[in-house]
């Protein structure tokens, strides 16, 4: 998040009367907020610029109280994304690599602890339309949605 999105969101919050809601600037992985402490957490066309997709929902996961959720819009892949395209820093810069396709994205969910998770793919019409033609590119816009175990 820049710096002017990060004071958006908090005039926003301040301008709504959203006491309970708290932004802080960071890196997705680690998450500079100690765990498990928050009920949500939200990311917006992030999740699929990190190399390291697992580290990300793992650290989601960590910040959860049982019964918590991850709501992440993110790209996902809708077909495989080849090695030579993975690694052309020209597709990472535009949100062309990263994605990783539905199976993958929800086994790693898994992988991190989550359970009752899911990915909801928009319309083709919302989806990444920088890169021109999503079914060249292989990248869609996408709801990731995942629930933490509640303890007991």
């Amino acid at each position: 998040m820049t710096a002017p999105r990060l004071a958006k969101a908090r005039k926003n919050a301040a301008t709504g009367g959203y006491r309970n809601a708290t932004f802080r600037r960071g890196e997705i992985e680690p998450l500079p907020v100690a765990g498990p402490s928050v009920d949500r957490v939200g990311a917006h066309a992030v999740r699929h610029l990190a190399p390291e997709k697992g580290r990300v929902d793992r650290a989601a996961f960590r910040l959860l109280r049982p019964g918590g959720r991850s709501a992440i819009s993110d790209g996902v892949a809708t077909r495989p994304i080849s090695p030579r395209e993975w690694a052309d820093p020209t597709r990472w810069s535009s949100c062309g690599s990263g994605a990783r396709e539905v199976p993958a994205a929800l086994s790693l969910l898994g992988r991190g602890g989550f359970h009752d998770f899911r990915v909801d793919l928009r319309s083709t019409g919302t989806a990444f339309g920088f890169l021109g033609d999503p079914d060249s590119h292989g990248i869609v816009s996408a709801d990731v949605r995942a629930t933490e175990p509640r303890g007991g």
